[in-house]
């Protein structure tokens, strides 16, 4: 199962059918640029003290991210390509992520439907985990970061530890017609999607297109009813169903007729609704969970400082005005 990691990875090379990350003027908008320790504790006491009181506590989950690509000063020798930071802050407003390493039709309906209006763009967010080690497996030449956002950004909770596991709606709207093992999730729908949209005539390059087009994506899963698929699905010869195309629109099929759903925009509104599959939503300031091992996804400016850096000043206190902010938020907690 791929995981985790293609979120928190932004895609270099997306494949022949998957979309790259949209370039842009800006250098290095998917990384932390360095600030100075005075402007790092500066910012973060105006704009996300509520947020920093509520991980002092305890028992409240924090937010960590592995970037790709940076050094933190307490590390050895950095390449020419590398950027060198141990606090740092970092917009995702100017980002338009795409999905790595699967399609990218599913953030298309999470950053436009209704029913996610509430919750922060995934293709402007950073997508995070409240688990040091998760994050830290993902952490290209660095440690994981700790992300401090803006009190008023908008925090996407999952229910699970992946976004692609997060959906048991769709997982249940699955079984006994696709997968009796209940292992339908996020990527293997998108991968059926893809294919079975295929299977309905569509050209691929037109099938490919609407990955990052809403109005023509969701004008496209209403085309595609259950009786329309049916009907192709009866006139194929034994030998069509040879091709993938078709196999993949058998199995969207078999999930219509099982929820006896009308079209494929009935089966997104469903089986990615928030509030069934148990996403939540929060402001930062607000953001107070105990689980420690969900994914999240965070919208707007943070900032950010290495963890193997907070382990270093709350260790020698060297840095007095540093050990002094990380104290004051129980920040050293567990460096000891």
């Amino acid at each position: 199962m791929i995981s985790f990691k293609q979120f928190v990875l932004e895609s270099e090379d997306g494949g022949a059918h998957k979309l790259a990350p949209v370039a842009t003027d800006a250098q290095n908008i998917y990384s932390p640029q360095e600030v100075s320790t005075e402007e790092f504790i500066n910012w973060c006491e105006s704009n996300a003290s509520k947020y920093l009181q509520s991980i002092s506590k305890p028992s409240s989950a924090k937010i960590f991210r592995g970037f790709k690509g940076i050094n933190s000063h307490i590390k050895g020798p950095i390449g020419p390509n590398d950027i060198n930071t141990s606090v740092g802050k970092i917009d995702s407003n100017k980002m338009n992520r795409v999905s790595a390493n699967t399609f990218n039709y599913y953030t298309l309906w999470m950053d436009n439907h209704p029913s996610w209006s509430e919750f922060p763009k995934r293709s402007k967010s950073l997508v995070c985990s409240t688990n040091l080690i998760t994050a830290s497996n993902y952490a290209r030449k660095s440690y994981a970061q700790l992300m401090i956002p803006a009190d008023s950004n908008k925090i996407g909770i999952c229910s699970d530890d992946d976004l692609w596991t997060s959906f048991d709606a769709l997982s249940d709207m699955a079984e006994n017609s696709v997968s009796r093992d209940r292992h339908f999730t996020m990527d293997t729908f998108m991968t059926v999607l893809y294919y079975g949209l295929s299977g309905l005539g569509i050209p691929e390059s037109e099938v490919s297109s609407l990955q990052t087009n809403y109005s023509k994506f969701e004008a496209a899963l209403k085309r595609a009813t259950r009786a329309d698929i049916q009907k192709i699905i009866e006139s194929l010869d034994d030998a069509d169903f040879g091709e993938r195309k078709y196999k993949d629109l058998e199995k969207l099929l078999g999930v219509l007729e099982h929820n006896n759903l009308n079209n494929l925009h009935a089966l997104f509104e469903r089986g990615l609704d928030p509030s069934s599959n148990n996403f939540k939503v929060t402001a930062a300031g607000s953001f107070k969970i105990s689980d420690n091992d969900v994914e999240v996804w965070v919208q707007g400016q943070c900032y950010t400082i290495d963890t193997m850096y907070i382990e270093k000043v709350c260790k020698d206190k060297s840095n007095k005005m540093m050990y002094d902010f990380l104290n004051k938020y129980n920040l050293c907690a567990g460096w000891d």
